[in-house]
Parts: C-alpha cells; structure tokens; sequence
C-alpha cells in the first residue's frame, strides 16, 4: 500500500466556533472520512461495517452534520489503516489529515565519543 496522505483544511469564521461548538470540527472531518474512504475504494455499508457504526451515521459524518466520540474516531482509523491528526487552531482553522504509517527513516547511529581515560 502506498503512503498516502488524505488531508483537508478549513478556516472557520470565530461566530460559528463560538455558536456551534464543536461542530466546526464536522465539515473537515466529514470530507477527510469520505476522501480516505473512497481512497481505498470501501463503500460506507463496508466501511461502517468495519468501524462498529451504521452507515446512516457515517453518512452523517461525512457530510459534517454528526461530530464522532473519540472511541469511533479510533475506530475509524483503525478501520481505514490510518493514523488520524486533528490540529485545531486559535484562529479557527482546522486540519484533518489521514496519514498512513510508513516504514520508520533510517537514522545512522550517531559518532561515539571516545572515552577519556
């Protein structure tokens, strides 16, 4: 499997943030749910399926109108062999990034220093 990244951005207004709560966080979400989904060509009966959720609700999400527990985010992207990084900022804007685990870059061991006798 390719090392892909699904990532989304928004910037949300601070009256929506204010009045909607945590629901500026669905729209970003939803759209990196159902990239990242259609990514790996997985319906959302299949999808849902795998993440312990009906499709309904994943539906929902993807169109930003349900904001997920933590518990089914996990779910989520264990579901969907991703690991999922939300950045919220001060300013309102949001970032949703699916990002698959790769294999860890080679790091040459550092020099040793000889030892003082």
């Amino acid at each position: 499997m390719k090392n892909m990244v699904v990532q989304t951005e928004s910037r949300i207004p601070h009256t929506s943030r204010t009045n909607g709560g945590w629901a500026y966080l669905g729209t970003p979400l939803g759209a990196a749910v159902k990239a990242r989904r259609v990514e790996l060509g997985l319906t959302q009966e299949r999808l849902a399926a795998q993440a312990g959720m009906s499709q309904g609700a994943l539906s929902r999400l993807e169109r930003g109108k349900a904001v997920p527990t933590l518990p089914l985010l996990e779910r989520l992207a264990a579901a969907m062999t991703a690991n999922l990084l939300i950045a919220l900022s001060p300013t309102g804007t949001v970032h949703v990034t699916f990002r698959v685990p790769g294999p860890l870059p080679h790091r040459p061991n550092p020099p040793r220093m000889a030892s003082a006798r």
